[in-house]
């Protein structure tokens, strides 16, 4: 069973290379929009469909330095208020996959490990939503490292390093996005 150190994920992101860190943010990213893609409301679809262009920038070779530094703004300004009923019950959801696009163009533009860090730390606790989502009514899941939903975070948080640190981003990005799709199912399971 993979647990969540985030410490030693840090010591472990240290060892690769600036592009190989972005695409790790990136793919941390694309789970989760993945996931919010096909849970989110029709109120949360325009920040979807902004969240989606950006987190492709972030993915995009082509994309300039430029261009990645105007979207950030707009992107950060994205993530709802916790309080924001306007989309819902998932605001949370909405939050950590925003915000962890919003990662994935920092790490697209610095070299530093910890953006990569807050971009798999919003996996985590999207994670963690799922399972409380799942929990009894004024129940809180405490062995979450235990759980189906973090287990699915936890080892596509390890794929990802592996993938990065191979180069194959194109894979990479095609186990995000299965890895999201399992997300989905376990959101949906009762």
């Amino acid at each position: 069973m993979l647990t969540y150190d985030e410490q030693t994920l840090a010591e472990r992101l240290a060892d690769l290379s600036h592009p190989e860190l972005a695409a790790f943010a990136a793919a941390c990213a694309e789970r989760l929009m993945v996931v919010l893609d096909s849970i989110a409301g029709e109120a949360a679809s325009p920040v979807v469909a902004c969240g989606r262009a950006a987190l492709d920038l972030a993915w995009s070779d082509s994309a300039s330095r430029d261009q990645v530094e105007q979207a950030l703004p707009d992107v950060e300004a994205l993530v709802p208020d916790e309080d924001d009923e306007t989309i819902g019950p998932n605001v949370a959801l909405v939050q950590n996959a925003i915000a962890s696009v919003a990662y994935a163009l920092r790490a697209r533009l610095s070299p530093s490990v910890q953006e990569a860090v807050w971009a798999a730390r919003q996996l985590y606790e999207a994670g963690d939503f799922i399972v409380q989502r799942g929990a009894a009514n004024h129940s809180y899941v405490s062995n979450l490292d235990r759980q189906a939903p973090i287990q699915i975070v936890l080892q596509g948080m390890e794929s990802a390093l592996r993938d990065a640190k191979s180069g194959s981003f194109t894979q990479l990005r095609s186990r995000a996005e299965a890895d999201g799709r399992a997300l989905v199912a376990s959101y949906m399971a009762p």
